[in-house]
């Protein structure tokens, strides 16, 4: 999901899961959910990091991404 793979990287990733162990109806319709927390706990991080070490560079911009991010699943999983 991250820099613009998202399209590359989720299907092998998903279809390497399955060759292990399928994933369920109800864990396939989960993963937008899963991936709106993940982006939501990484932006978590920057700003405990920012209240602990002060502004991190480049974090403004990133922050919009993740918040971007997190809208996009939120709303692909039904929950906006």
């Amino acid at each position: 999901d991250f820099d613009g793979v998202r399209d590359q990287l989720n299907p092998p990733f998903i279809a390497g899961y399955d060759s292990v162990r399928k994933l369920t109806d109800g864990e396939r319709a989960a993963l937008p959910m899963f991936r709106a927390a993940r982006h939501l706990g990484l932006a978590c991080a920057f700003a405990y990091h920012v209240n602990r070490i002060g502004p991190l560079p480049g974090f403004e911009t990133n922050l919009r991404y993740y918040l971007s991010m997190i809208r996009l699943f939120c709303a692909e999983a039904g929950i906006v």
